[in-house]
């Protein structure tokens, strides 16, 4: 049974992952399902307590102990945008610089990554972040922090080339007047579920809005099964790969073939989540951005992690050399570290983030300071398992 730190108090809490009694993978787990999502029912008080406890059970024996290091640091992210947070981060350093660790404590070297990150020293954060890759033969590409590792974002060796898209298939594409083509991806089983929701929206917002659906690995016949896909406002393409995380990968798939598609359609690209529940229309969120693409840049904790810090369901691209460029970072990212052995959630989001970094001299928009509002279908939970059932019932191609 999982553990929720609110029945702790921050010294029982540290006590009893010190005596083993809370196993580290439980202590993560527990402080994650606070510092990743909103949840409200511990007070921030409880938060600088445990960081107080954990840095001096760190200092008490920092070699047997960089994992509480480590968990010191991504509790803080919880204190984002108070003094405290800022405090704590000078503290870290004060630490990291202090006190030498071997160089096979790679926790140790995540979280001073962690540390420099957050403050915007990006070149140290590297070095840090490449002590910790160093000291595993296969670094664990999903971190217990919650986000992905960080698989040195700022060197050449991330770029990879010509593994995917995969075979693709252009099925067919809109050609009444659009003003702009609001892209997405998935697999059949989310396109059942949300896919004519999603359509009958935008349509609503905007009837001169385009829909393009990307449909990884489709079931036979999907256009007798999905009929609302015949829709003349519709566009399709199929894209058939030979992989084992078809769920992960039908998420970051339309950032690699949004480059295609906005030359397909000679316009611009706001590329979605199927389950977004778009609030304006397309075409007013493109009038938002007076830069030459528009990004939801997170605020708080969120800025903490590389994997938060740009939200990957809505972006902005207009049709420019900025926006092609930024797009061609972000696919030439997800093709170096996409790894079909493992779960590679948030890899947009990371993704988004080292293009960012890479161009971060181009002019864009903040889509989240313009005040686009951004929320999600309420009935998600249902929908999966519509979802889930659909595939079942007619499998995966």
């Amino acid at each position: 049974m999982a553990i929720d730190i609110k029945d702790y108090s921050p010294s029982s809490f540290v006590s009893e992952l010190m005596n083993s009694r809370i196993q580290i993978a439980e202590a993560f787990s527990s402080v994650r399902a606070y510092v990743h999502s909103s949840k409200k029912d511990i007070q921030n008080e409880w938060f600088e307590n445990l960081v107080n406890e954990l840095l001096k059970a760190f200092e008490q024996d920092p070699e047997k102990f960089g994992f509480v290091f480590e968990l010191a640091v991504f509790a803080n992210a919880r204190l984002a945008g108070t003094a405290v947070f800022k405090k704590n981060l000078e503290r870290f350093l004060t630490l990291s610089r202090n006190i030498t660790l071997k160089a096979g404590n790679c926790e140790y070297f995540f979280a001073k990554g962690m540390v420099n990150y957050i403050l915007g020293d990006y070149k140290k954060a590297e070095k840090s972040f490449q002590l910790y890759a160093k000291n595993y033969p296969r670094p664990p590409l999903f971190h217990r922090t919650g986000g992905p590792m960080y698989r040195n974002p700022y060197g050449p060796k991330v770029c990879g080339q010509g593994h995917f898209p995969g075979c693709l298939e252009i099925v067919k594409y809109s050609k009444s007047k659009t003003t702009n083509v609001v892209l997405v991806s998935c697999d059949s089983g989310y396109l059942a579920a949300y896919g004519k929701d999603f359509f009958d929206l935008i349509k609503k917002l905007d009837p001169l809005s385009c829909i393009h659906f990307h449909v990884i690995n489709p079931v036979k016949d999907i256009l007798k099964k999905i009929r609302f896909l015949n829709n003349d406002d519709i566009g399709l393409s199929f894209e058939r790969v030979d992989i084992s995380q078809i769920k992960t990968y039908s998420s970051v798939s339309r950032y690699l073939i949004a480059v295609k598609i906005m030359d397909l359609y000679d316009k611009d690209v706001i590329i979605s989540d199927i389950d977004l529940s778009f609030k304006i229309s397309p075409k007013d969120v493109v009038n938002l951005v007076d830069g030459d693409f528009g990004l939801y840049i997170n605020e708080h904790k969120g800025r903490c992690f590389p994997w938060t810090y740009v939200l990957a369901g809505l972006g902005v691209y207009k049709k420019n050399l900025n926006s092609i460029s930024f797009l061609e970072n972000i696919s030439s990212f997800i093709n170096g570290v996409f790894d079909d052995e493992e779960n590679c959630w948030m890899l947009d989001q990371m993704a988004l983030e080292y293009a960012l970094r890479r161009n971060e001299n181009m002019p864009f928009s903040d889509l989240r300071k313009l005040g686009c509002p951004l929320s999600q279908f309420s009935d998600r939970p249902q929908r999966r398992k519509l979802a889930k059932n659909f595939l079942t019932k007619f499998g995966e191609d």
